[in-house]
């Protein structure tokens, strides 16, 4: 389910994945059985399946930027992931 979203070209959401008040960039893949809150995600970034974003902003916090109005701000250096040649 992908509500009140905008996804760039080249974004790949998998089956039972939801998206609510997201801005997804492009070249994002995002595994099955995720929920993503209010949430900016940057290019390239892979998204683990089952994973859980923006419901909790104390366990966002360890992970990700969180904004003062609660966006949570996904790269993939918070994930972990390195993208060759990008920066």
């Amino acid at each position: 389910k992908i509500r009140r979203s905008l996804l760039f070209p080249f974004t790949r959401v998998e089956m039972r994945s939801e998206l609510d008040q997201c801005v997804v960039l492009s070249r994002v893949r995002i595994g099955p059985g995720c929920r993503i809150r209010r949430a900016i995600i940057e290019s390239g970034c892979d998204i683990r399946a089952d994973e859980i974003i923006g419901e909790n902003h104390d366990t966002d916090r360890n992970r990700f930027e969180i904004s003062p109005e609660g966006i949570v701000l996904v790269t993939p250096e918070r994930l972990g992931q390195e993208l060759p040649g990008v920066r």
